[in-house]
């Protein structure tokens, strides 16, 4: 009987039988286990749109270890905002990744436009797997309000107008 193995390596298996009188036999054959480590997959969800000034909410979910069965894991998601190769969210917990405009904007992603959004992943043995996603930026809806008159006492009447809106 085997036991698993969750890693690579060399090892040393030994074998004792006893007859019926009590005599022992044993022997030691050596075994070298390799699980062979195959890649992750990277899985950076997309193509993502979203209008100016809108935040972006990445979801690297997807992405899959096939070695799990044998105890691998995704254990790190790298976010390259624009592929620059500056990677500007890491960690664990990173699969899902919330990216509000103002920091879209400090990596440049400040216009109407087609952008790539990079995404590495790790396992334990630190291989790693890249994809990359389309993120386009469009012109969104501009809202515009009032409020006539804007001060009011109880039970007064007020007009709201919402015609200086574009989309």
């Amino acid at each position: 009987q085997f036991n698993a193995y969750s890693f690579n390596g060399p090892f040393r298996v030994g074998l004792q039988v006893t007859d019926t009188n009590g005599n022992r036999g044993t022997t030691v054959v050596p075994v070298n286990v390799n699980q062979g480590n195959r890649a992750p997959v990277a899985n950076p969800g997309g193509p993502y749109v979203i209008a100016l000034r809108d935040n972006l909410a990445l979801d690297g979910r997807q992405s899959v270890e096939p070695d799990t069965a044998c105890g691998d894991a995704i254990v790190r998601y790298d976010w390259d905002i624009n592929a620059d190769g500056t990677v500007e969210f890491s960690g664990a917990a990173n699969a899902q990744q919330a990216v509000t405009w103002a920091q879209l904007l400090g990596v440049g992603v400040n216009h109407v436009g087609n952008y790539q959004v990079q995404l590495t992943v790790r396992d334990k043995f630190n291989v790693a797997a890249q994809n990359v996603a389309q993120l386009r930026v469009v012109n969104g809806p501009t809202a515009a309000a009032q409020a006539v008159p804007n001060n009011v006492g109880c039970n007064d009447a007020v007009t709201f107008d919402g015609s200086g809106s574009s989309t």
